[in-house]
Parts: structure tokens; C-alpha cells; sequence
């Protein structure tokens, strides 16, 4: 399995979604606040799909929203119920984590993709430093408190091969950019210089994927 780095994810679903018609999930991400910062996935979707449709399961923020012409529903996201609509991109951002049951959640999102539909799955990596110390040395593991589990590449590359997606791209990536290990190249630590570089996309925060049926 091959790994790539992602500078800037916004950029990168931009063009993804251009044009498209695109279905996000969980997009209000977690605040009004946020699905309306200048990091929103969603903006940067309704900015430059065709047409865009919200789901979150959160009532009230998608009442609030729909009233300031969101187009958003709320619905839970293991028993979609949309009609007969289909889609060119799915994006699942931030979200599989959260589900109590993920493999119903890939079986109802199946129903709305084509043939050459995309699922993007984005999701935290647990392998940074921060959450390996924090669980090592600490009682209060550095994960919020509404995740249900972690996934690596592989764990979620075995759950989606079950539901007969494939993964065809992960990147690695973090929210504020990349990461710059700054290191002397002096002789005595050439050995650990050859390590940082090819370990470094696993200490990046998060990781996308790119699923097809």
C-alpha cells in the first residue's frame, strides 16, 4: 500500500469536486462555526460543485442552517433515505469514527453512487507523536470523546474491501500543512535522518482515501 503527501486538502477536494454533483456527510462538523470557517470542506464544495447535498444528524444546527439557505437534511447516515438520486462524489469527512455501525453506513452510501462515482474518506491517523505519548504516559489518550474507534490505512482498507470498495490513492496530511523535520545531516545521525524521511507521512495527522466501487 503506497502513501502520498497532500499539502493542502481544500485545494485538493476543489478539484475533486468541480463541477460534480456531490453528496457530503457529517458536514456541519460538529459547530455551525466551523462548517462556516474559511477551513469548511463544505464551502469549499458549494463554491465549486454543481449541486451540493448536507447531511448531519445534528437537528438543530441543520434547522438553523437550512434557514440560512443550506441546503442540508438531517439523517443518519447508517440508513440514508434520499430517493433516487445518485452522485458523482461522495465525501465522508471526519466521520467514519464516529459511526456505531460503519459497515451500514458504506452499504447505504453504495445506493447513491454510479459505477464511476468517488468516496473520499478522511479520517485522524493514530500513529502521530502526540497521541502515542499521550497514550503511553497519560490516563486521558489524546481522542475525542465521541469517537467510536481509530483506523489505520489497512484497518479501513479491510472494512471497505468488505463492502466491495476499493482504495485507490491515500494521502497523508495535516490540517495546518505539512510537517518539516529540520535535522542535522552530520554523520553520526544519517541513520535516524533515513528513518524520519521515510516514516514522516505517518506522523502527518490525518489521512484521505479514494474509494471506488
Amino acid at each position: 500500500m503506497k502513501f502520498k503527501k497532500l499539502d493542502d486538502k481544500l485545494i485538493f477536494i476543489e478539484k475533486l469536486v468541480k463541477g460534480k454533483r456531490v453528496l457530503d456527510l457529517g458536514c456541519i462538523d460538529h459547530t455551525i462555526k466551523a462548517i462556516q470557517s474559511k477551513n469548511s470542506v463544505h464551502l469549499k464544495i458549494l463554491e465549486n460543485a454543481k449541486y451540493v447535498l448536507g447531511v448531519d444528524y445534528l437537528e438543530r444546527e441543520v434547522k438553523q442552517l437550512q434557514k440560512r439557505g443550506y441546503n442540508i437534511i438531517c439523517q443518519d447516515i447508517e440508513n440514508l433515505n434520499l430517493g433516487n438520486i445518485k452522485f458523482d462524489v461522495i465525501i465522508l469527512g471526519g466521520t467514519i469514527e464516529h459511526l456505531s455501525n460503519p459497515g451500514l453506513a458504506l452499504q447505504s452510501i453504495k445506493r447513491y453512487m454510479k459505477r464511476d462515482s468517488v468516496l473520499i474518506i478522511t479520517t485522524p491517523n493514530p500513529f502521530t507523536p502526540d497521541r502515542i505519548f499521550m497514550a503511553w504516559f497519560s490516563n486521558s489518550p489524546y481522542v475525542n470523546s465521541e469517537h467510536t474507534v481509530y483506523y489505520t490505512p489497512f484497518t479501513l482498507n479491510e472494512l471497505l474491501r468488505r463492502y466491495k470498495f476499493k482504495i485507490k490513492e491515500i494521502y497523508f496530511y495535516n490540517k495546518s500543512g505539512g510537517l518539516d523535520f529540520s535535522i542535522s545531516n552530520r554523520p553520526r545521525l544519517a541513520k535516524l535522518i533515513y528513518y524520519i524521511k521515510n516514516m514522516k507521512l505517518k506522523w502527518y495527522e490525518e489521512f484521505l482515501c479514494i474509494c471506488r466501487l
